[in-house]
């Protein structure tokens, strides 16, 4: 996949899976269908999930929040993932702090 999504010197690509299980066809447009009613919302209910208020950068970006080697995305988009509880800290990070907590 990774090759699959680089294309030139620093370029992106994309990939298309097709021929899902219909199972997997089924969660697929649920899953277009969510986004689009999500990203239909008026500004202040999508901010309702700022990307600011989770400590693993969860949540709604407005377009222009992101920016790209330096230059502002035109997009506005949302990430999400599974909560897990942070891995203990290692001793390199107990002496120099995690990323995280210097941003």
């Amino acid at each position: 996949l990774g090759s699959a999504c680089r294309v030139g010197d620093g370029g992106a690509g994309c990939f298309m899976l097709a021929g899902l299980p219909a199972h997997l066809q089924d969660l697929h447009e649920e899953l277009l269908e969510t986004a689009r009613s999500f990203f239909a919302l008026d500004a202040a209910e999508k901010a309702r999930v700022d990307y600011r208020q989770s400590p693993e950068f969860r949540g709604y970006m407005w377009q222009g929040a992101e920016n790209t080697a330096g230059r502002r995305d035109e997009r506005e988009q949302i990430e999400f993932g599974r909560e897990e509880p942070r891995p203990a800290p290692s001793r390199k990070q107990e002496l120099h702090g995690c990323l995280h907590d210097r941003l």
